[in-house]
Protein backbone atom coordinates (compact mmCIF):
# COMPACT_ATOMS: atom_id res chain seq x y z
CA UNK A 1 0.00 0.00 0.00
CA UNK A 2 1.40 3.37 -0.84
CA UNK A 3 0.61 5.99 1.95
CA UNK A 4 0.54 9.59 1.12
CA UNK A 5 1.01 11.70 3.96
CA UNK A 6 0.08 15.56 5.01
CA UNK A 7 1.81 17.27 7.52
CA UNK A 8 1.77 20.35 8.74
CA UNK A 9 4.67 21.82 11.05
CA UNK A 10 5.85 18.27 11.59
CA UNK A 11 2.14 16.97 12.76
CA UNK A 12 0.56 14.54 10.74
CA UNK A 13 -3.04 15.82 9.32
CA UNK A 14 -4.27 13.41 7.03
CA UNK A 15 -3.34 10.17 4.93
CA UNK A 16 -4.41 8.66 1.61
CA UNK A 17 -3.99 4.91 0.94
CA UNK A 18 -3.47 3.48 -2.73
CA UNK A 19 -2.77 0.01 -3.89
CA UNK A 20 -1.08 1.82 -6.65
CA UNK A 21 2.74 0.98 -7.60
CA UNK A 22 3.07 3.96 -9.60
CA UNK A 23 4.50 5.99 -7.05
CA UNK A 24 6.06 4.12 -4.80
CA UNK A 25 8.03 7.03 -4.36
CA UNK A 26 5.82 8.94 -2.20
CA UNK A 27 5.52 5.98 0.07
CA UNK A 28 6.32 8.36 2.72
CA UNK A 29 5.81 11.54 1.31
CA UNK A 30 5.96 15.06 3.93
CA UNK A 31 3.72 17.91 2.56
CA UNK A 32 4.85 20.69 4.45
CA UNK A 33 3.10 23.98 4.90
CA UNK A 34 5.19 26.48 6.33
CA UNK A 35 8.33 25.59 6.63
CA UNK A 36 10.76 25.70 3.51
CA UNK A 37 13.12 22.58 3.00
CA UNK A 38 13.65 20.92 -0.45
CA UNK A 39 10.80 19.45 -0.61
CA UNK A 40 8.08 22.51 0.35
CA UNK A 41 7.65 23.09 -3.16
CA UNK A 42 5.75 19.66 -3.86
CA UNK A 43 2.34 20.28 -1.95
CA UNK A 44 1.36 22.21 0.27
CA UNK A 45 -1.95 22.06 2.44
CA UNK A 46 -4.12 25.85 1.61
CA UNK A 47 -4.20 27.85 3.07
CA UNK A 48 -0.65 27.96 3.22
CA UNK A 49 2.29 29.82 1.97
CA UNK A 50 3.51 28.84 -1.18
CA UNK A 51 7.22 28.65 -1.22
CA UNK A 52 9.16 30.78 -4.33
CA UNK A 53 10.66 28.94 -6.95
CA UNK A 54 12.16 25.27 -6.77
CA UNK A 55 8.78 24.38 -9.55
CA UNK A 56 5.52 22.94 -9.53
CA UNK A 57 3.07 23.50 -6.34
CA UNK A 58 -0.01 20.96 -5.65
CA UNK A 59 -2.31 22.45 -3.56
CA UNK A 60 -4.42 20.28 -1.35
CA UNK A 61 -7.66 22.23 -0.02
CA UNK A 62 -10.60 20.94 1.79
CA UNK A 63 -13.92 22.39 -0.25
CA UNK A 64 -16.21 22.71 2.63
CA UNK A 65 -13.41 24.70 4.42
CA UNK A 66 -12.35 26.47 2.13
CA UNK A 67 -13.01 30.34 0.76
CA UNK A 68 -13.32 29.39 -3.17
CA UNK A 69 -12.74 33.04 -3.69
CA UNK A 70 -10.09 33.57 -1.96
CA UNK A 71 -8.26 29.95 -3.40
CA UNK A 72 -9.68 31.55 -6.86
CA UNK A 73 -7.22 34.77 -5.93
CA UNK A 74 -4.26 32.44 -4.75
CA UNK A 75 -4.14 30.75 -7.95
CA UNK A 76 -4.07 33.74 -10.22
CA UNK A 77 -1.50 35.25 -8.30
CA UNK A 78 0.41 32.24 -8.33
CA UNK A 79 1.82 30.55 -11.65
CA UNK A 80 3.55 27.90 -10.05
CA UNK A 81 0.05 25.94 -8.31
CA UNK A 82 0.00 23.05 -10.79
CA UNK A 83 -3.35 21.70 -10.34
CA UNK A 84 -6.02 21.35 -7.13
CA UNK A 85 -6.02 17.91 -4.82
CA UNK A 86 -9.51 17.34 -3.15
CA UNK A 87 -8.94 15.93 0.01
CA UNK A 88 -12.54 15.26 0.72
CA UNK A 89 -12.42 12.78 -2.15
CA UNK A 90 -10.73 9.39 -2.36
CA UNK A 91 -6.99 9.63 -3.66
CA UNK A 92 -7.98 6.58 -6.36
CA UNK A 93 -10.14 9.50 -7.70
CA UNK A 94 -7.14 12.25 -7.82
CA UNK A 95 -4.66 9.76 -9.18
CA UNK A 96 -4.43 10.67 -13.02
CA UNK A 97 -4.17 14.92 -11.33
CA UNK A 98 -1.14 13.09 -9.18
CA UNK A 99 0.57 10.83 -12.09
CA UNK A 100 0.24 14.16 -14.12
CA UNK A 101 1.88 16.35 -11.61
CA UNK A 102 5.03 13.66 -10.65
CA UNK A 103 5.72 13.43 -13.93
CA UNK A 104 6.42 17.43 -14.20
CA UNK A 105 7.97 17.75 -11.09
CA UNK A 106 10.20 15.08 -12.46
CA UNK A 107 11.34 16.99 -15.23
CA UNK A 108 11.33 19.85 -13.30
CA UNK A 109 13.92 17.79 -11.43
CA UNK A 110 16.17 16.57 -14.49
CA UNK A 111 16.09 20.38 -15.62
CA UNK A 112 17.66 21.57 -12.62
CA UNK A 113 19.90 18.74 -13.05
CA UNK A 114 21.47 19.46 -16.54
CA UNK A 115 21.21 23.07 -15.55
CA UNK A 116 23.71 22.36 -12.52
CA UNK A 117 25.43 19.82 -15.30
CA UNK A 118 26.12 22.75 -17.80
CA UNK A 119 26.49 25.58 -15.05
CA UNK A 120 29.40 22.85 -13.83
CA UNK A 121 30.90 22.44 -17.55
CA UNK A 122 31.00 26.38 -17.89
CA UNK A 123 33.16 26.50 -15.16
CA UNK A 124 34.94 23.58 -16.42
CA UNK A 125 35.34 24.85 -19.83
CA UNK A 126 36.19 28.07 -18.47
CA UNK A 127 39.19 26.66 -16.63
CA UNK A 128 40.54 24.81 -19.51
CA UNK A 129 40.17 28.13 -21.21
CA UNK A 130 42.64 29.72 -19.11
CA UNK A 131 45.12 27.25 -19.46
CA UNK A 132 45.00 27.11 -22.93
CA UNK A 133 45.22 30.82 -22.41
CA UNK A 134 48.73 30.44 -20.88
CA UNK A 135 49.61 27.55 -22.92
CA UNK A 136 49.37 29.88 -25.50
CA UNK A 137 51.60 32.90 -24.06
CA UNK A 138 54.29 30.47 -24.29
CA UNK A 139 54.14 29.59 -27.85
CA UNK A 140 53.73 32.94 -29.50
CA UNK A 141 56.15 34.93 -27.40
CA UNK A 142 55.18 38.93 -26.89
CA UNK A 143 58.35 41.17 -28.31
CA UNK A 144 58.20 44.85 -26.56
CA UNK A 145 60.65 47.68 -26.53
CA UNK A 146 60.30 50.94 -24.33
CA UNK A 147 61.46 54.44 -25.36
CA UNK A 148 60.85 57.52 -23.17
CA UNK A 149 56.90 57.32 -22.10
CA UNK A 150 55.97 55.04 -25.57
CA UNK A 151 55.69 51.45 -25.10
CA UNK A 152 55.56 49.11 -28.48
CA UNK A 153 54.32 45.59 -27.95
CA UNK A 154 54.12 43.14 -31.14
CA UNK A 155 53.06 39.58 -31.15
CA UNK A 156 53.81 37.36 -34.23
CA UNK A 157 52.46 34.07 -35.83
CA UNK A 158 53.77 31.97 -38.80
CA UNK A 159 51.44 31.09 -41.40
CA UNK A 160 51.52 28.34 -44.75
CA UNK A 161 51.80 31.53 -47.22
CA UNK A 162 54.85 32.09 -48.88
CA UNK A 163 56.80 34.95 -48.95
CA UNK A 164 55.37 36.30 -45.44
CA UNK A 165 55.66 39.59 -42.94
CA UNK A 166 58.66 41.29 -41.57
CA UNK A 167 58.33 43.51 -38.01
CA UNK A 168 60.63 45.48 -36.02
CA UNK A 169 61.06 48.45 -34.19
CA UNK A 170 64.07 50.68 -34.09
CA UNK A 171 64.68 53.47 -30.99
CA UNK A 172 67.16 55.95 -31.52
CA UNK A 173 67.50 59.36 -29.76
CA UNK A 174 63.67 60.96 -29.24
CA UNK A 175 62.20 58.60 -31.89
CA UNK A 176 60.81 55.21 -32.05
CA UNK A 177 60.52 53.24 -36.01
CA UNK A 178 58.06 51.31 -36.65
CA UNK A 179 58.30 48.69 -39.69
CA UNK A 180 56.07 46.34 -41.36
CA UNK A 181 56.67 44.60 -44.51
CA UNK A 182 55.11 42.21 -46.64
CA UNK A 183 55.66 40.41 -49.69
CA UNK A 184 54.53 37.32 -51.34
CA UNK A 185 57.59 35.86 -51.75
CA UNK A 186 60.85 34.78 -49.76
CA UNK A 187 62.82 36.72 -52.65
CA UNK A 188 60.98 39.94 -51.99
CA UNK A 189 61.40 39.61 -48.25
CA UNK A 190 65.25 39.53 -48.60
CA UNK A 191 65.20 42.17 -51.01
CA UNK A 192 63.55 44.17 -48.29
CA UNK A 193 65.39 43.12 -46.14
CA UNK A 194 68.46 44.05 -47.34
CA UNK A 195 67.86 47.40 -48.82
CA UNK A 196 66.56 48.21 -45.02
CA UNK A 197 70.02 47.28 -43.67
CA UNK A 198 71.85 49.10 -46.23
CA UNK A 199 69.99 52.63 -45.84
CA UNK A 200 69.76 52.59 -41.62
CA UNK A 201 69.50 56.15 -40.25
CA UNK A 202 70.12 57.76 -37.64
CA UNK A 203 66.81 59.96 -37.71
CA UNK A 204 63.74 58.85 -39.19
CA UNK A 205 61.61 61.75 -40.15
CA UNK A 206 58.82 61.92 -42.54
CA UNK A 207 61.59 62.97 -45.76
CA UNK A 208 63.90 60.44 -44.85
CA UNK A 209 60.72 57.23 -45.09
CA UNK A 210 59.97 59.12 -48.14
CA UNK A 211 63.41 58.71 -49.34
CA UNK A 212 62.90 54.85 -48.46
CA UNK A 213 60.35 53.93 -50.01
CA UNK A 214 61.00 56.01 -53.60
CA UNK A 215 64.29 53.85 -53.52
CA UNK A 216 62.85 50.42 -53.34
CA UNK A 217 62.14 48.47 -56.39
CA UNK A 218 58.67 46.05 -54.81
CA UNK A 219 57.20 42.85 -56.21
CA UNK A 220 53.72 42.48 -57.25
CA UNK A 221 51.82 42.84 -54.45
CA UNK A 222 54.14 44.17 -51.89
CA UNK A 223 53.00 46.15 -48.91
CA UNK A 224 54.70 48.14 -46.92
CA UNK A 225 54.13 50.31 -43.66
CA UNK A 226 56.79 52.90 -41.97
CA UNK A 227 55.85 54.58 -38.66
CA UNK A 228 57.86 56.91 -36.47
CA UNK A 229 56.83 58.26 -32.81
CA UNK A 230 58.57 61.54 -32.51
CA UNK A 231 58.92 61.92 -28.52
CA UNK A 232 58.96 65.82 -28.84
CA UNK A 233 55.92 66.62 -29.49
CA UNK A 234 54.10 62.74 -29.17
CA UNK A 235 53.11 62.73 -33.24
CA UNK A 236 53.05 59.37 -35.06
CA UNK A 237 53.65 60.10 -39.12
CA UNK A 238 54.89 57.85 -42.21
CA UNK A 239 53.14 56.05 -45.11
CA UNK A 240 51.08 53.32 -45.27
CA UNK A 241 50.95 51.17 -48.74
CA UNK A 242 48.92 48.02 -47.08
CA UNK A 243 45.95 46.20 -46.52
CA UNK A 244 46.52 46.96 -42.51
CA UNK A 245 43.65 47.37 -40.19
CA UNK A 246 44.57 50.50 -37.73
CA UNK A 247 42.30 51.25 -34.45
CA UNK A 248 42.22 53.98 -32.71
CA UNK A 249 40.36 56.05 -30.32
CA UNK A 250 38.07 58.63 -31.68
CA UNK A 251 37.92 59.35 -35.74
CA UNK A 252 41.96 59.19 -36.17
CA UNK A 253 42.51 57.73 -39.18
CA UNK A 254 45.50 56.56 -41.27
CA UNK A 255 45.36 57.31 -45.22
CA UNK A 256 46.88 54.63 -47.67
CA UNK A 257 49.02 55.31 -50.43
CA UNK A 258 50.63 53.38 -53.24
CA UNK A 259 54.05 53.69 -54.28
CA UNK A 260 53.26 55.82 -57.43
CA UNK A 261 51.35 58.06 -55.43
CA UNK A 262 52.58 58.78 -51.72
CA UNK A 263 50.31 59.95 -49.59
CA UNK A 264 51.47 60.78 -45.77
CA UNK A 265 49.64 60.28 -42.34
CA UNK A 266 50.34 62.19 -39.40
CA UNK A 267 48.64 62.19 -36.46
CA UNK A 268 48.75 63.54 -32.78
CA UNK A 269 48.94 61.25 -30.26
CA UNK A 270 47.74 61.61 -26.49
CA UNK A 271 48.43 61.08 -22.90
CA UNK A 272 47.25 57.52 -22.07
CA UNK A 273 46.26 56.10 -25.51
CA UNK A 274 46.87 52.99 -26.69
CA UNK A 275 46.65 51.86 -29.96
CA UNK A 276 46.89 49.20 -32.39
CA UNK A 277 47.93 47.51 -35.70
CA UNK A 278 46.61 44.65 -37.33
CA UNK A 279 48.55 43.05 -40.30
CA UNK A 280 46.94 42.06 -43.36
CA UNK A 281 48.04 38.60 -42.84
CA UNK A 282 46.33 38.66 -39.75
CA UNK A 283 43.13 40.54 -41.33
CA UNK A 284 43.01 37.53 -43.71
CA UNK A 285 43.42 34.83 -41.05
CA UNK A 286 40.54 36.60 -39.05
CA UNK A 287 38.52 36.38 -42.26
CA UNK A 288 38.87 32.89 -42.44
CA UNK A 289 39.31 31.00 -38.97
CA UNK A 290 36.72 33.55 -37.41
CA UNK A 291 34.40 35.58 -40.09
CA UNK A 292 31.62 35.76 -37.60
CA UNK A 293 33.94 38.09 -35.10
CA UNK A 294 33.14 42.02 -34.61
CA UNK A 295 36.39 43.15 -34.29
CA UNK A 296 35.80 46.24 -33.68
CA UNK A 297 33.27 45.95 -30.67
CA UNK A 298 36.53 43.37 -29.46
CA UNK A 299 39.06 45.58 -29.68
CA UNK A 300 36.42 48.10 -27.80
CA UNK A 301 35.91 45.54 -24.98
CA UNK A 302 39.81 44.90 -24.84
CA UNK A 303 40.68 48.52 -23.48
CA UNK A 304 40.29 47.73 -19.92
CA UNK A 305 42.96 44.60 -20.31
CA UNK A 306 46.97 45.11 -19.67
CA UNK A 307 48.78 45.10 -23.51
CA UNK A 308 49.58 41.44 -22.82
CA UNK A 309 46.53 40.15 -22.30
CA UNK A 310 44.95 41.88 -24.78
CA UNK A 311 47.31 40.68 -27.56
CA UNK A 312 46.49 36.98 -25.60
CA UNK A 313 43.18 37.28 -26.37
CA UNK A 314 43.33 39.00 -29.88
CA UNK A 315 45.57 35.84 -30.62
CA UNK A 316 43.19 33.52 -28.94
CA UNK A 317 40.79 34.67 -31.37
CA UNK A 318 42.03 34.39 -34.38
CA UNK A 319 43.46 30.72 -33.17
CA UNK A 320 39.91 29.96 -31.89
CA UNK A 321 38.92 27.72 -35.29
CA UNK A 322 42.35 26.63 -36.22
CA UNK A 323 43.09 23.16 -36.76
CA UNK A 324 46.30 23.12 -38.24
CA UNK A 325 49.63 24.37 -36.69
CA UNK A 326 49.97 27.63 -38.97
CA UNK A 327 47.65 29.83 -39.48
CA UNK A 328 47.27 30.56 -43.25
CA UNK A 329 48.82 33.64 -43.57
CA UNK A 330 51.82 35.15 -41.10
CA UNK A 331 50.00 37.42 -38.72
CA UNK A 332 51.20 40.46 -36.80
CA UNK A 333 49.72 42.48 -33.85
CA UNK A 334 51.52 45.56 -33.12
CA UNK A 335 49.81 47.65 -29.69
CA UNK A 336 51.16 51.19 -29.18
CA UNK A 337 50.59 52.53 -26.06
CA UNK A 338 51.21 56.20 -24.30
CA UNK A 339 52.01 56.47 -20.34
CA UNK A 340 50.22 58.88 -18.36
CA UNK A 341 53.06 60.75 -17.35
CA UNK A 342 54.88 61.07 -20.18
CA UNK A 343 56.69 64.61 -20.96
CA UNK A 344 56.54 66.24 -24.51
CA UNK A 345 56.64 69.64 -26.27
CA UNK A 346 53.28 71.18 -26.75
Amino acid sequence: MVVLAILEQGNRVREFLSPLKEIPDFSALEIISYTLTTDASLIVLYPGIIPDGGGPVLLAYSPLETDTQELERSIEENRLIFGLLDLDKELKLQIPLIREFLGIKKKTQDLEKIEEKVKNLRARTSSQLDIIKKTFEKLVPLRSSKNSGVNIYVKFASGMSQGGEFFDFINVSLESLIIWNRTKTYKGSNNFLDHFKHWEQTKYDLPKLEEFVKSLNPEDGQEIFLGQIDLKTLSFSGLNISDCFFYFKGDKEIVRSTFDDLKPFNIKLERGERFLILSSGAMESFKQLNPKLDLTNKLNELRLLTPREALDELFFELKRNLKKKFLPADAAIILVEVDENVIFQI
